[in-house]
């Protein structure tokens, strides 16, 4: 069996690649050539260039316009090479703007591929094969209006995840004969394309039948029904398909990996040109399942996608077989762009009520439904919690409360299920006067949770004596017998945050060991006791302390990076900070949901990697070897 494990040296199983221009010339029966058509408008809007534009018309069904969004690449160097993405979501649900896929968009525009993504009839509304009718229409739709997109209509990929991998398969393999072009429009132009990547799509569909799914998507009551074996990708297979990139994670729960290694091996037996990537520890939309890191990351899978799309659509063209995968072009420096290590930290403060037995069941209930609902974005999530909703887990919950967590306490499942790290915090530093301190707080979470660590969150950067404090360590005021040092800082604050001012709170990014308060907490000094990571500029949720936010944040040191201003060798950090009130009131769900969907595309292209604090120090040690970086934005 032929597939990649990325752990070892990556092995392509290609044999054969096809002369694209044959390929839908010679497949689309009496129909035109791919060529222009006279009635085109043949001038291209430059005012569109580094733009996006929303719900076109690619065609309609029934009187039902289907829609179709187009991203234009940043400069005029067409006819672009294009690429067309097609959303997963078990044929009956998803939309061109969201699904895994959706996430390679950006990358791909910046790359000089125009890109398009659409939306196709859904089932139980519209059976098969309304769906690849639909995704057929759209391909025609653009060769038909090349000129107007300043597209090469000889050079178009397709892309999609899950049902949407399932239909650019079947895109990819099902020629005119297989009857799956439909009545629609443009059937004068080819609906074959030049390059298709399948991310985790079922391809054999007798051999992964879901009964749930037979009457309501394929109209059909048993599995060997003939639209079934119609609806499969390997049943179309032919000399003229395109290379095919297909990647599935191994622990994919939903289709079964056996899926793409079927596919893979149905292409590879007929002549043809495939490389299937097996991504370890990975789930259903590459959700990482386990203790184990994703291999290859997201990153890497994004950058496998685009250097195969660069390889067929913009090197090769149409006539160069991709025999030499080591040969591509994949960067234009011998140092790639680090990644930015992101966290999302979530605060829950030192609020009496969360430690009151009749009001804790309804926090603790909001606090799985925060979990559940932003679970999707896979991001990683530092809990950072003080005394009271420690001590209010300690004191109140109940067997019948942990019934709906699998028997335990709300902070060990969260740990276990959605792998969140809990982090003692103190509500703006250190209170003197307070009647607990980081000690304590750390104390009772240990007793509390194993998930605790060794973070503290809302160290007072100025403030020396509470440096010297916890330096020396912190000896507990409830619990004096306890004595504490953190390993890791985050989210430093100055003196004046718990006033409300939040214009001095440490907006750096990078990790070393600062060596003292005050002014000395931008130096390093190796032989500091504890390391501060940095949470660069965050969110404001709507208040006045005028920062960026995470997203400009990210993208200004990208394109420092990009143009060599900052040292690519460095490691750059960067903390999403979510107050108490988006976690525990689901109507402002939405003002995280906004900041997550805004940087999916850097999450996906590989400029953004989730970390908790604690694998930050843990890639800062390994990977860079604990070298400090200090980056002051400006």
């Amino acid at each position: 069996m032929n597939r990649i494990f990325l752990s070892a040296i990556v092995i392509s199983s290609m044999i054969i690649a096809c002369n694209a221009t044959k390929a839908v010339n010679d497949n689309i029966g009496d129909a035109a050539p791919i060529e222009i058509a006279e009635e085109q408008n043949l001038e291209f809007d430059t005012s569109k260039l580094g733009t996006t534009e929303k719900d076109i018309t690619y065609c309609t069904a029934n009187g039902e316009s289907l829609l179709m969004d187009v991203y234009y690449p940043d400069d005029l160097d067409g006819p672009w090479p294009a690429t067309m993405y097609v959303h997963g979501g078990g044929w009956v649900g998803g939309d061109k703007s969201g699904g895994a896929g959706q996430r390679l968009i950006e990358p791909l525009r910046r790359q000089g591929f125009l890109v398009t993504s659409i939306n196709y009839r859904l089932s139980p509304d519209h059976q098969f094969p309304a769906h690849i009718e639909d995704v057929k229409c759209a391909v025609r739709y653009l060769r038909a209006n090349a000129a107007t997109y300043n597209l090469d209509p000889e050079r178009i990929g397709a892309f999609g995840g899950s049902a949407g991998g399932h239909l650019v398969a079947l895109l990819g393999t099902s020629d005119p004969s297989a009857g799956l072009e439909g009545s629609g429009e443009h059937l004068e132009y080819s609906s074959r394309v030049q390059a298709v990547v399948d991310l985790f799509g079922p391809t054999d569909s007798l051999a992964f039948c879901i009964p749930s799914k037979l009457e309501p998507v394929f109209g059909a009551s048993s599995c060997d029904a003939e639209i079934i074996t119609n609806a499969s990708p390997i049943t179309h297979i032919n000399q003229d398909d395109p290379p095919f990139l297909i990647l599935h994670g191994d622990k994919d729960n939903v289709v079964p990996l056996s899926q793409s290694e079927i596919l893979h091996e149905a292409l590879i037996s007929a002549g043809l040109e495939s490389t299937l990537v097996v991504v370890e520890n990975a789930g259903h939309g590459f959700s990482r399942v386990g203790d184990g890191e994703l291999n290859p990351d997201l990153r890497t899978i994004s950058k496998m996608v685009i250097d195969f799309f660069d390889q067929h659509l913009i090197t090769n063209k149409s006539e160069t077989s991709l025999s030499q995968p080591e040969q591509q072009n994949i960067s234009q420096t011998d140092t790639p762009i680090p990644p930015i290590y992101l966290t999302v930290a979530l605060h829950i403060e030192d609020v009496p009520v969360y430690a009151n037995c009749q009001a804790y069941p309804d926090f603790r209930e909001k606090l799985l439904q925060f979990a559940e609902a932003f679970a999707p974005y896979q991001a990683a999530i530092n809990l950072q919690i003080d005394y009271e909703f420690f001590l209010g887990v300690s004191s109140c919950e109940t067997a019948g409360m942990q019934s709906s967590t699998q028997g335990q306490n709300v902070l060990d499942f969260l740990a276990e299920r959605y792998g969140y790290e809990i982090d003692a915090h103190q509500e703006g530093g250190w209170d003197k006067d307070g009647q607990d301190n980081y000690a304590d707080i750390r104390y009772l979470g240990g007793q509390v949770t194993t998930a605790i660590s060794e973070n503290a969150g809302g160290l007072v950067w100025d403030d020396h004596d509470q440096w010297e404090t916890l330096t020396q360590g912190e000896q507990g005021l409830l619990y004096p017998n306890f004595t504490w040092t953190p390993e890791a800082l985050t989210l430093a604050v100055s003196s004046q945050h718990h006033l409300g001012d939040f214009t001095d709170d440490d907006i750096a990014s990078g990790v070393w060991n600062p060596k003292g308060a005050g002014d000395d907490f931008w130096v390093h000094d190796p032989n500091g006791p504890m390391i501060y990571i940095g949470p660069g500029e965050y969110d404001n949720w709507g208040s006045k302390r005028g920062k960026r936010s995470t997203f400009d944040f990210v993208q200004d040191v990208l394109t420092q990076l990009e143009d060599g201003q900052l040292d690519r060798n460095s490691i750059y950090t960067a903390t999403i900070a979510v107050p108490q009130r988006i976690i525990f009131h689901p109507e402002d769900h939405i003002k995280l949901q906004t900041v997550l969907e805004q940087i999916s595309t850097l999450v996906t292209g590989g400029n953004i990697e989730y970390a908790t604090y604690s694998q930050v120090v843990e890639i800062w040690r390994e990977q860079y070897q604990g070298v400090s970086n200090i980056y002051l934005a400006p």
